[in-house]
């Protein structure tokens, strides 16, 4: 080492405080970039799935032919009541809360119109063997959670014990159709009020 301004070299004593000052200067630029890393690392966006249309599928669950019928039945679902139904079709991140992560997605994507927040995800897990429904604040009242998962229970669980994911979904979000939409007599609603004990909205196969 050689001091500035100075033609010898520094003493033993010397040399140790230069080298403590390098460890001390070292220490503090790690810091200081350990400081800007970690903000970026807490706050970087998650990576949730891209709205595709009313069917979404990333599994490969089902065929394009039955994606195509879907999605034309929940079409013209929505221009018949304004009432939009999105089905998800993905695995389940390892590090994600199923109903947190849900819940970001139906905020992220927003189905149902604005005013009216007439929207409903009907979302599959199949690697955790796990469905989460999310119902819009516009239809929170012609489909109260404990209706949402009696539907699920009644009519989507029989199929998916069956591996019969196609007829499993398509009934489901018939039903949730024609509830949202009053379709429904109370009659034929309850029957899903029977029975109800530990229903959940989020519900395994």
């Amino acid at each position: 080492y050689w001091r500035l301004g100075n033609n010898y070299p520094p003493s033993f004593p010397e040399r140790k405080m230069i080298r403590m000052n390098y460890r001390m200067i070292y220490r503090i630029v790690s810091l200081l970039l350990l400081g800007f890393m970690l903000p970026v690392q807490i706050w970087a966006p998650r990576a949730l799935p891209e709205y595709t249309g009313f069917v979404n599928d990333f599994t490969g669950l089902l065929s394009q032919q039955d994606k195509m019928q879907l999605e034309r039945f929940l079409v013209e679902n929505a221009q018949r009541t304004s009432n939009e139904i999105v089905v998800l079709i993905t695995n389940l991140p390892d590090n994600e809360i199923m109903e947190d992560y849900t819940g970001d997605i139906a905020q992220e994507w927003s189905s149902g119109q604005q005013d009216k927040q007439n929207g409903l995800l009907f979302a599959v897990y199949p690697n955790v063997r796990k469905t989460r429904i999310e119902v819009g604040y516009g239809l929170e009242g012609a489909i109260p959670d404990l209706l949402a998962a009696r539907v699920y229970q009644k009519d989507v669980r029989p199929y998916f014990q069956q591996n019969n994911f196609r007829d499993g979904i398509y009934s489901g979000v018939s039903s949730f159709a024609k509830i949202a939409a009053g379709e429904y007599s109370e009659e034929q609603l309850k029957r899903y009020y029977t029975n109800d004990r530990n229903t959940r909205r989020s519900e395994e196969p």
